[in-house]
């Protein structure tokens, strides 16, 4: 099971800042396996978040360690989510984000308002939980990290001149962001077309979507 060092779990952890080893995917944990790794990954996560008053969470990657935990504050308390995966969401918004790990830079980032996520606890219990505004926010973005994905990959950046702009202008900026990601998203379209794997991958998940949501329904 291996040992934990409390002494070095207790200190505050420096934030990675470096993308190439931002963009790596996390790993799925195996709590039977390695309880201890987690308990001190998650240890160094607690202890970081209680030290950065202005941090709303964080995720493994963050301060060095590719696995999918996540702590999220709720006012005094900070709790563990172990493997999350979003089951289900609702709503959209434009949301302003600053990250630890791309220093003094906002971008704009479209989320959802609503979400459903299924998780392990530490103890590795299975758990459900519907999260709503800033925690739904924060749990996509600290997701968002164990996928290797940055604001600066998927946002809007924005300068000190944003909180200075009209309704007007920040219209337009926010309409300008929605019409690029919409490019981007059908030129991931053609390249999954011309790419037989991706485009198996696809349909299969549209597939198991549509199973999910009743649209299909399988013969017994």
């Amino acid at each position: 099971m291996g040992i934990i060092n409390f002494k070095e779990a207790l200190k505050e952890q420096k934030i990675i800042t470096d993308y190439n080893k931002l963009s790596e995917r996390s790993n799925e944990v195996d709590l039977i396996k390695k309880g201890s790794e987690v308990q001190d990954i998650t240890l160094k996560l607690k202890n970081t978040l209680r030290a950065n008053k202005d941090m709303c969470g964080l995720s493994a990657p963050q301060i060095g360690y590719y696995k999918r935990i996540i702590c999220l504050k709720f006012g005094d308390e900070i709790r563990t989510f172990i493997n999350p995966l979003i089951e289900g969401v609702e709503g959209y918004e434009m949301s302003l984000e600053t990250c630890h790990s791309i220093p003094n830079k906002k971008f704009i980032r479209i989320r959802n308002s609503k979400i459903k996520i299924t998780y392990q606890t530490p103890l590795a219990k299975i758990e459900t939980v519907e999260l709503i505004g800033m925690a739904s926010k924060v749990m996509q973005h600290e997701i968002d990290h164990l996928d290797g994905l940055l604001l600066s990959d998927v946002g809007f950046e924005v300068d000190e001149q944003w909180d200075k702009a009209s309704e007007k202008e920040k219209l337009e900026v926010i309409n300008y962001y929605l019409d690029s990601i919409d490019l981007l998203s059908k030129e991931v379209d053609k390249q999954i077309e011309t790419d037989e794997e991706a485009k198996m991958i696809k349909d299969g998940i549209r597939f198991i979507n549509s199973v999910k949501d009743g649209t299909t329904k399988l013969e017994r």
